[in-house]
């Protein structure tokens, strides 16, 4: 079963590191604290959450 979880948290890894190098040349997309999403409240395609919509 330890083997089997290693495999997975590798997969994850691989993973997480694949869609990081797509999401790096999308200008909407840009990792903050934690790598969570960051809003921009000078970007026009993030004004709708900054005016609560």
């Amino acid at each position: 079963m330890a083997v089997e979880a290693d495999k997975i948290q590798e997969r994850l890894a691989e993973l997480r590191k694949k869609a990081q190098k797509m999401n790096e040349n999308i200008p909407v997309l840009k990792d903050g604290k934690n790598g969570a999403v960051e809003l921009d409240s000078n970007n026009p395609s993030h004004k709708e959450w900054f005016e609560g919509r």
